[in-house]
């Protein structure tokens, strides 16, 4: 149980003879020991009660390192064809190593006064590499600034790359100016206030730009002059006319028709039920109930809930302008 505490599990200091150990080879540990065996042992599995054979681990390493198989009497971290990998991989850098080591001191030469050529190319390889660095968004803000349009097709990086190699004289100068502004036209929505646009303050005593005198333009461009508010209309004051008029006008609206309209201030009424009061003072002060009947189909100006509440009362002395008799001759 101290060997093999689970069935499928590795085991402790021993190895399964008929069992491949990626990282000791990719055949059974029995073939790469070969005749030099050390002492076998069965080993019974905990869950399964299977028997297998086992050697030591130690004594199966050391044969290994005697057969030259392995290079120390230790079990390896990585496979032999991991180890091939790596091995692999340390020689390809330490090609690339030398190479950009005889680059750097071969580059003074383009300095030379009939190397226009070739500093030209190396600034396309810059250019270049200027793009590749450049997040997806940063790619958009140069695209937008130089107006290129974004293919669909391949997401714009090849036919960007085109385009970058074809660019000459005044337009390849904008495309590393839009480059280096591009990471500074980002503003967070916490960066407002503390960030600041070095690159591109930099970049415009070089290019004649006066950030300040933009920032002036810029504010006087923002000064919306505020509008007038509209004079407000007056209100006509009201006539004896006008309120007979607005009085006809409502009564047009309304359902119910509406029989009789008082000349002087509008009240209606449909001649049904109880004559109001203001019916009443006109007849007691000698008009004629022909006098007030509406002419043609006018409609009352009361809603549902003015027509349930009561019509206020008036004292003669209050009716005086309506009435034709005497003022004290009703209530």
């Amino acid at each position: 149980k101290k060997v093999a505490p689970t069935d499928n599990g590795s085991l402790k200091g021993y190895l399964e003879l008929d069992k491949v150990h990626h990282t000791l080879g990719d055949k059974p540990l029995r073939k790469l020991l070969g005749q030099q065996l050390p002492e076998v042992k069965l080993l019974e599995k905990p869950g399964s009660k299977d028997l297998v054979e086992v050697v030591s681990e130690k004594d199966a390493l050391a044969a290994l390192k005697a057969r030259g198989v392995l290079a120390q009497a230790k079990m390896p971290s990585k496979s032999p064809d991991q180890r091939k990998a790596e091995e692999k991989r340390l020689r390809e850098l330490e090609y690339r190593k030398a190479l950009a080591s005889e680059l750097v001191e071969a580059a003074p030469a383009l300095a030379a006064a009939d190397a226009v050529d070739d500093r030209t190319a190396l600034l396309q390889h810059v250019a270049l590499e200027l793009w590749a660095l450049l997040s997806a968004d940063d790619c958009k803000r140069v695209e937008a600034l130089m107006a290129w349009e974004r293919p669909v097709a391949d997401h714009g990086r090849s036919s960007t790359k085109q385009r970058i190699a074809a660019l000459r004289d005044g337009d390849f100068a904008r495309y590393l100016v839009a480059v280096i502004s591009a990471r500074d036209m980002y503003v967070g929505p916490y960066s407002a206030s503390g960030s600041t646009p070095e690159r591109m303050h930099a970049l415009a005593p070089l290019l004649g730009v006066d950030p300040a005198a933009l920032k002036d333009r810029l504010r006087e461009l923002r000064k919306v002059p505020k509008a007038k508010p509209p004079a407000k209309a007056t209100k006509p004051a009201a006539t004896p006319e006008t309120a007979l008029a607005a009085a006809l006008k409502k009564a047009k609206t309304s359902k119910v028709a509406t029989k009789y309209v008082h000349p002087k201030d509008g009240s209606t009424w449909t001649g049904r039920g109880v004559q109001p009061r203001w019916v009443k003072a006109w007849l007691e002060g000698g008009g004629t109930l022909a006098e007030l009947q509406a002419a043609g189909e006018l409609k009352p100006v009361t809603t549902a809930k003015q027509a349930a509440a009561p019509r206020p009362t008036l004292s003669p002395n209050a009716a005086w302008p309506f009435n034709r008799g005497d003022a004290a001759s009703s209530t």
